[in-house]
């Protein structure tokens, strides 16, 4: 079926095909889970006040925040965010009571996408990308 959604979307643009068949096309557990993941993911941006202003100074009013990744290290976090569906955002994130995102690295879907390695990563991307055109 993940075949299926990568083959459709590779000849038909997003807009030709109908709500209900990207509905149909998205169906899988692995997608549901990961689906799942990333809206929950929105309520830790926006609840997480530090990299909610950090992130509103260098992009404006979010309309959407999908957490792509995240690291945990020793003394820091690290996190891809898709912001407002159109940016990538690298940031790292001391665990010290709030300290100052660093490290700040900005990709275009574009770049991000050409650097992503593995289908499972793609699909994550993909659906990032629908939830926040609001699919």
């Amino acid at each position: 079926m993940v075949d299926f959604f990568f083959e459709l979307d590779k000849v038909a643009s997003p807009d030709s095909v109908s709500r209900s068949d990207q509905m149909k096309l998205v169906e899988s557990e692995t997608d549901k889970k990961i689906r799942e993941t990333l809206v929950s993911s929105v309520s830790y941006v926006f609840g997480n006040l530090v990299i909610l202003a950090f992130l509103e100074r260098m992009f404006g009013p979010l309309s959407s925040a999908y957490v792509l990744g995240h690291t945990p290290d020793q003394g820091e976090d690290f996190y891809v965010v898709l912001v407002n569906g159109s940016a990538i955002v690298k940031v790292e994130l001391s665990r010290s009571y709030d300290s100052e995102p660093e490290n700040l690295i900005t990709l275009s879907v574009d770049e991000y996408r050409n650097i992503l390695l593995g289908r499972q990563s793609q699909l994550k991307l993909s659906i990032a990308i629908e939830l926040a055109a609001g699919r």
